[in-house]
């Protein structure tokens, strides 16, 4: 342990080099996403967002990058800089949510370092995913929750909830999750049925931004159902038709097995296949959701929390069409979990290194000098030609989110324990 002494000085010197690498950093292109993404705001610049706006992600990310592509212009940096910047935003001040949901909680906030110095996270960040606005937003929620308990709190909550839910697909499942955890809880537990209502308030706000939206589209020229139409699943699925991409999950191997001679495994499609994926992930998510509601305690920040979690855990490993950088979520609301069950530390660290190690040896540092600088030349070809490699990665991953999922579902269902008090935000509602 650290003396009391030099605690807040290596915190403090940790977090100095989790900022000074995402500064250093910010000129760079990650991938050629980057690219494309700043198309879109330079459209949107050029023809306004109803007719510039074509999906594949939603129109918050849209309007963000024109806010990146006219930053650049104000003040004369490049766009991939203002990108990162605006990124970098919504990074700090998740680290700052995690902080206060973690202190909220009685956790040790030193947890929230996981986040801020994992090479895991620095690594989306160099390479410019976007993944923090969505992890902000839904950190967002849960602390509003936990410190405003009631239907007020509910509303309010969905507030940064409805923004998540137009920036990127991903957020989709955590809105579907609501629902389902709320009949569950009603048909489990009907004494509390008026209380296991209230989290349908979370849905409020999404679905009064989704119809905002809609007719803007409609009154800007494009049509009332613009937006709905890139909701649509086989729209998704057109966009994204891969059984993997590039998503060390329980479908990677089956690509491996199905590709054609030395093909990527993200050119795989197989549309029978995605049913059995979805049919796959609702019913490991119903069940977790089950086990949790099973406990009988009314739904608070502590149900959300894990609601979410599942959804952002089961549906990048078990559904089809995930990418590499989709566990992103289910990685970062892990950490408030592990914080208070310190045995799942483990697992939970060794499926970040296998989704650092399947990131990076695709990437490496991006396509700039740094990769050419830093990292090993011969690793993507490597890695990408060596079965064994990726099945090695495949396997990690597998093993520690199957054992991360068990003590999830199990710290989730034991409510009654005053181990896990300051988790269930049931005071909370004693006190409201």
């Amino acid at each position: 342990m650290n003396s009391p002494n030099r605690g807040p000085w290596l915190y403090g010197g940790l977090l100095l080099l989790g900022l000074g690498v995402r500064l250093v950093t910010l000129p760079y292109l990650g991938t050629h996403d980057m690219d494309v993404v700043l198309g879109w705001g330079r459209e949107v610049r050029d023809v306004g967002l109803p007719h510039a706006y074509s999906g594949i992600w939603f129109p918050v990310e849209w309007q963000l990058s024109a806010a990146a592509v006219l930053g650049a212009r104000e003040f004369a940096i490049s766009g991939l800089a203002a990108m990162k910047v605006i990124t970098l935003a919504f990074d700090i001040g998740a680290l700052a949510l995690l902080a206060v949901l973690l202190r909220t909680w009685r956790g040790d906030e030193r947890y929230s370092l996981i986040y801020w110095i994992h090479p895991y996270f620095l690594l989306l960040f160099i390479l410019g995913y976007v993944d923090a606005h969505l992890g902000f937003c839904i950190l967002a929620c849960i602390v509003i929750l936990a410190r405003w308990p009631g239907s007020t709190g509910f509303i309010a909550a969905g507030v940064p909830l409805a923004l998540a839910f137009l920036m990127k697909p991903q957020a989709i499942g955590l809105i579907a999750a609501i629902p389902a955890l709320v009949l569950i809880a009603v048909v489990l537990n009907p004494a509390h049925r008026r209380e296991n209502l209230r989290p349908l308030l979370l849905l409020v706000a999404p679905a009064v931004l989704f119809a905002a939206y809609s007719v803007y589209f409609d009154w800007g020229g494009a049509t009332l159902t613009t937006l709905a139409h890139t909701y649509n699943p086989d729209e998704l699925t057109r966009q994204s038709p891969e059984l993997s991409g590039q998503m060390t999950n329980f479908w990677y191997p089956v690509g491996m097995i199905l590709r054609h001679d030395e093909a990527p495994v993200y050119t795989v499609s197989r549309p029978g296949l995605d049913t059995v994926g979805q049919v796959g992930a609702i019913l490991i998510l119903s069940g977790a959701l089950f086990a949790m509601a099973r406990a009988g305690s009314v739904i608070g920040s502590h149900e959300v929390l894990f609601t979410f979690l599942f959804a952002a855990m089961i549906v990048p490993v078990v559904a089809t069409h995930a990418h590499e950088n989709h566990l992103y979520l289910g990685l970062l609301l892990s950490i408030p979990v592990v914080a208070a069950q310190s045995d799942l530390n483990w697992p939970l660290q060794g499926l970040l290194a296998a989704q650092f190690l399947n990131i990076f040896s695709g990437h490496l540092l991006g396509l700039n000098k740094l990769s050419d600088d830093f990292a090993p030349h011969g690793l993507p070809d490597l890695y990408l030609h060596s079965e064994v490699f990726q099945l090695a990665v495949v396997a990690v991953t597998v093993v520690c989110w199957a054992w991360l999922m068990v003590g999830f579902v199990r710290l989730a269902g034991n409510a009654a324990s005053a181990d896990h008090e300051h988790l269930l935000g049931q005071r909370a509602y004693g006190e409201a």
